[in-house]
């Protein structure tokens, strides 16, 4: 679905959350937000480690909106943090008032369906089982 719906980009992200790469893709995920989820992915997670990944969609620490789910992957190179490779894909439905998000009549962010803060998935490589 992503792929035939080009709703999707990939890009990787310098350790401060500044654009590096980007492959064709929507310009509206990587031009909002990317730097503002990687802070909040240090925030909530400061201790990085090789094989760490997290989702993310959180509005209002930088995602876009609810839909638009976020993973983050940092990579390393001799121990130190050089950047994070980034997937962000929209997933129609997460819940909410409306199929698909876009509700007209919300009133809260919870009306939009799921909100996903910054979680990390898999620890040095190996999956959270409580996420």
């Amino acid at each position: 679905m992503f792929n035939s719906g080009h709703d999707f980009s990939c890009v990787i992200l310098t350790a401060d959350g500044r654009l590096l790469a980007a492959a064709e893709s929507l310009p509206i995920h990587v031009m909002i937000g990317p730097d503002l989820m990687t802070r909040a992915v240090k925030a909530f997670h400061p201790e990085l480690r090789r094989g760490d990944a997290f989702l993310h969609n959180d509005p209002y620490r930088g995602g876009l909106h609810c839909p638009e789910n976020t993973f983050f992957k940092p990579f390393f190179e001799g121990g130190e943090l050089k950047g994070f490779a980034v997937c962000i894909g929209h997933i129609a439905e997460i819940g909410g008032m409306v199929p698909g998000a876009f509700c007209g009549e919300a009133t809260e962010i919870f009306h939009e369906g799921l909100r996903v803060p910054p979680v990390k998935t898999k620890k040095a490589g190996m999956d959270v089982d409580e996420v």
